[in-house]
Parts: C-alpha cells; sequence; structure tokens
C-alpha cells in the first residue's frame, strides 16, 4: 500500500494493459496487484496459451511490408518506418505499444494489435492510455488505431476526447485500490466469471444462479473479504 490517501496526482503509473483486466473485471485487477506471484503463475495457467497466441499474431503482423500495412489500416500517407513493442512512460500510464509507424506525412500512429472485439472498452481505454503517455514523454500527438484480426480485419481509430473520461475514471478506480482493502463490485456477465482465473478467489456463488440459457444479462456481484 502507498499511505492511506491517494489523489490522481500521486499514485501511478499505472500499466496500460491492466485497463484491459480493468474493463474484464474490476476484481480481476483487484486481485491481480494483491496475490503473490507464484500464486498468480499457478492461477493464470490458462493464459499463458492466450500470451502465445498473441506473439503470434504479432509475428503474422511483423511479417507485413510497409505497403500492406498501410492498405490494411486505410492509411493515406506511406509508412517510412515501423517499430515493434516500443515502450511508452507517462504520468499515470505506461507500457508497450504493440506497433508504432511513422508516416512519410510526418504523423505517428501507435496500433494496439487485438484478436478478438469482446472487450472493445478495454482495448480503446488501453491504447488511450498509450496516447496520453505517448504524448506527454514525446512532446506531440499521435493518432491511435485498434487493429482487430479476427474473421475479417477490422480497425478503429481512437480519439483521446473520446476516451479521456473513461481513463479519468479509471484511474481513479485503480488508485483506491492501491490504498483500500474494499473489495470491488464488477459487472461482468456469467459467462465472463466462468473462465476468470480468479474465480475461486471471489468469495462468493452469485454467478452460479444465472446459468439458464441464453441468460446473459448483465448485473452486478457484491461481495467482502473475510
Amino acid at each position: 500500500m502507498r499511505g492511506q490517501e491517494g489523489t490522481r496526482e500521486d499514485i501511478g503509473p499505472f500499466p496500460a494493459g491492466e485497463l484491459v483486466r480493468y474493463c474484464f473485471c474490476s476484481r480481476a485487477s483487484y486481485w491481480r496487484r494483491r496475490l503473490p506471484e507464484q500464486r498468480l503463475e499457478e492461477l493464470q495457467g490458462t493464459v499463458g496459451v492466450m500470451r502465445l497466441r498473441g506473439r503470434r499474431l504479432h509475428a503474422e503482423v511483423g511479417q507485413r511490408s510497409l505497403r500492406e500495412l498501410q492498405v490494411a489500416l486505410g492509411l493515406e500517407s506511406g509508412i517510412r518506418r515501423k517499430r515493434h513493442e516500443v515502450k511508452v512512460m507517462g504520468r499515470r500510464w505506461f507500457g508497450r505499444v504493440d506497433l508504432v509507424l511513422e508516416l512519410e506525412s510526418g504523423e505517428v500512429v501507435l496500433v494496439e494489435i487485438k484478436s478478438s472485439a469482446r472487450n472493445r472498452r478495454g482495448a480503446r481505454s488501453q491504447l488511450g492510455a498509450y496516447l496520453e503517455a505517448w504524448s506527454e514523454e514525446h512532446r506531440e500527438p499521435a493518432r491511435g488505431m485498434v487493429w482487430e484480426l479476427v474473421d475479417d480485419e477490422y480497425v478503429y481509430e481512437v480519439l483521446m476526447e473520446d476516451v479521456r473520461g473513461d481513463l479519468d475514471e479509471m484511474y481513479d478506480e485503480l488508485a483506491k485500490m492501491e490504498v483500500s482493502c474494499r473489495f470491488p463490485e464488477t459487472h461482468a456477465p456469467p459467462s465472463a466469471c466462468k473462465v476468470c482465473e480468479y474465480l475461486g478467489m471471489c468469495d462468493d456463488d452469485l454467478w452460479r444462479e444465472r446459468e439458464e440459457p441464453g441468460e446473459e444479462d448483465i448485473f452486478v456481484y457484491k461481495s467482502h473479504i473475510f
């Protein structure tokens, strides 16, 4: 813990990738920050498979030519240079951007590569955090694009004004987790809980009551740590 009180000015920075987990379930973020490393590895046995899938996906993108990337992303300007896994560090967020493109027009484009569209809010928020950190570190703006490689390639752009409110809210919530033992609520649907690596840590069985076929309504779990 970093003290009993915290503000947006004195806590952080947080990994931008945490926003994807937080949007999946705020409880997952809670446990991720509190469990010892060894216990975390035991719980996340299936996560390694997802990481391997992500690495294969990134490798496939890395093999594409600059012209192929330009067409796939719908960029008007040609790409002068591409860089993979670029570190960014800001006041509130840090991490590694999947792909940084320097265009012939002088513009910089940050690209996050995703293999699923199920957590779109998390993907947008993560990229927004990278854009904020990039602007602070490099003293220049950049464009942000989420590239979802699913059945068909789908790309959409993230504008800071669209995600700034979400980033402020999520930063505040992550800061509260750092200085409080309050067990957060989650709005995850039952289908999400059934695949969560932290399912056994939540100390309630509310998700079991919503197993009827076709029941996908979002609801709120409430619990306490004993």
